[in-house]
């Protein structure tokens, strides 16, 4: 009898129907970059989140590592749930006594990925068939991808690359040992551990103290008491810098990422001064500036500025010509300007 049954649930278990790995509504945001590899513009998504879609081979290690110390040590060693953190995590919802979390990263997915409310024994029990489901169809490198991608990080960010993006100012492949380990702590709470800009976390410092420890200690190294005072602190908003050649970019092309021959530094240096000008000469009528910066041997486009009065809404361009070395003329009256359309 008892043969019969596993026979049958293996059965059952090899005839799961495979899912799609991300829900068909999941939309990621789309990025420009300036020619040096600086973000000039980062989107919303359709659900109004930043998302950004990245492969498992770019997001640095030190995450990866840290990630898998905090959320899930035997993560390539399970089938998708890990028994005995499972009985635990049972106990503790039943007894109503905190017992640790039961979750592998694949049953965390599948609440992500389905929208699974978990906190009721029904619903764990809907959890864990689900990431059998995932486990059955997909691979581990495939699943722990998928996670990094949609895993909660603090308000409306998602992803690990969007996170590194806004949190840490740079590309996740870029974020040092203890930036990875304070993003790898987020996602367990990120209402309370959410990265502020104008004062520390405490609760996140904490977080990310406890992990870094048992990062270094599995390293056969000690943790320095100073780095119990690290924490992120975002230094800048949501970057939004050439919006006029940023939507024009991306209206060109169906690809997540561009990149533009813009210098983001120049950019922001002619912006300011721009500003300032315009500041100074407003009592004379002046209203309207814009600038256009050009490297003449090849003919990319450096800066472009184009404000629109004191409302910087979008202005109304028509296509008039083309000129060499991939830059469009347009025209806007009363005035006309020169605006980047190519990408290296």
């Amino acid at each position: 009898m008892g043969l019969i049954t596993t026979l049958t649930l293996a059965l059952l278990y090899l005839l799961l129907p495979k899912p799609e790995l991300y829900p068909p509504s999941t939309t990621f945001s789309r990025q420009v970059y300036d020619r040096h590899g600086q973000l000039l513009n980062l989107t919303l998504t359709a659900d109004g989140k930043y998302r950004v879609r990245l492969a498992l081979d770019d997001f640095s290690p030190d995450l990866i590592a840290a990630t898998l110390q905090h959320e899930d040590r035997h993560f390539y060693t399970h089938p998708g749930v890990n028994p005995v953190s499972l009985l635990r995590g049972f106990w503790g919802m039943v007894s109503r006594t905190p017992r640790g979390g039961g979750s592998t990263i694949t049953m965390q997915f599948a609440r992500l990925r389905y929208d699974l409310e978990t906190r009721s024994i029904s619903g764990k029990l809907v959890q864990v068939f689900r990431a059998l489901q995932l486990e059955r169809h997909y691979s581990k490198p495939q699943l722990l991808e998928a996670y990094l991608n949609l895993a909660p990080y603090g308000g409306n960010v998602e992803g690990a690359g969007a996170a590194s993006l806004l949190w840490c100012g740079k590309p996740v492949h870029e974020i040092s040992l203890r930036e990875a380990v304070a993003l790898s702590v987020i996602p367990q709470s990120p209402s309370r551990r959410t990265p502020k800009t104008k004062e520390d976390n405490e609760k996140l410092a904490a977080a990310q103290y406890r992990l870094f420890q048992r990062v270094q200690t599995a390293r056969g190294l000690r943790a320095d008491p100073l780095d119990g005072t690290f924490t992120l602190r975002p230094d800048r908003t949501v970057p939004r810098d050439a919006p006029h050649l940023s939507r024009r970019l991306l209206e060109e092309t169906r690809n997540d990422l561009v990149q533009s021959t813009l210098d983001a530094d120049k950019q922001r240096t002619v912006e300011a001064a721009l500003a300032d000008y315009l500041g100074r000469k407003r009592e004379l009528g002046i209203r309207n500036t814009c600038a256009i910066l050009v490297h003449a041997p090849h003919g990319r486009c450096w800066l472009m500025w184009a404000p629109v009065a004191s409302s910087m809404r979008p202005f109304k361009v028509r296509w008039t010509a083309w000129w060499p070395g991939g830059l469009r003329v347009l025209r806007s009256s009363p005035s006309s300007m020169a605006w980047l359309s190519t990408r290296d």
